[in-house]
C-alpha cells in the first residue's frame, strides 16, 4: 500500500525529492516572485516532470504563472503573488488528500471484500453425522425392517 502512494505523480509530494523542496530552495534563493517561480518550474522540469503529470500540479504551476505575469505588469505585489500561489497550494494538497483518502477507502473495501469471499469459499459448515435407525417387525411370519436417516 506504500507504493500505492510513494508513485502517485504529484508535484508536491513524492517520495524524492519534494516539489515543496525545490521550491523551497528556489524561494531561499530568490527574494521576488517572478524569479523564484521561474526557479521552481525550471527545476522541477529539469529534475522531475512526472510531477507535472497530476491535474493539480497543471494547475498549481499555471497559477504560478498568472501571478507571475501579473507581478511582471504590475498589477500585483512580490507578497500578494506570494500569498496567492501559497493558497493554491493549500488547495492542491487538500485535493490530493482528499483522492488519497478516496483511494484508501476504496483499496480498504477491495480487501475487506476479498477478504469475505475468501472466508465463504473456505468456510465449510460441519455437518452431523446421518443416524439411521431401523427397526424389524414380523408381519405375517415375514421379517419386515423399515429404516428412516437423519
Amino acid at each position: 500500500m506504500r507504493k500505492l502512494f510513494c508513485s502517485a505523480p504529484i508535484l508536491l509530494a513524492s517520495c524524492a525529492i519534494t516539489g515543496t523542496q525545490i521550491q523551497s530552495e528556489c524561494e531561499a534563493k530568490y527574494s521576488g516572485f517572478v524569479d523564484a517561480f521561474n526557479c521552481t518550474r525550471d527545476r522541477i522540469r529539469a529534475e522531475s516532470p512526472k510531477r507535472l503529470d497530476a491535474p493539480q500540479a497543471k494547475l498549481y504551476m499555471l497559477q504560478g504563472e498568472q501571478l507571475a505575469a501579473r507581478v511582471k505588469a504590475g498589477q500585483m505585489s512580490d507578497i500578494d503573488a506570494k500569498v496567492e500561489w501559497a493558497k493554491a497550494y493549500m488547495e492542491m494538497q487538500r485535493v490530493y488528500d482528499a483522492d488519497g483518502q478516496r483511494r484508501a477507502a476504496a483499496v480498504a473495501a477491495a480487501v475487506k471484500t476479498q477478504n469475505a469471499t475468501n472466508a465463504q469459499q473456505t468456510y465449510q459448515p460441519i455437518q452431523p453425522p446421518k443416524t439411521t435407525a431401523c427397526t424389524t417387525t414380523n408381519v405375517l411370519g415375514a421379517l419386515q425392517t423399515d429404516c428412516t436417516s437423519r
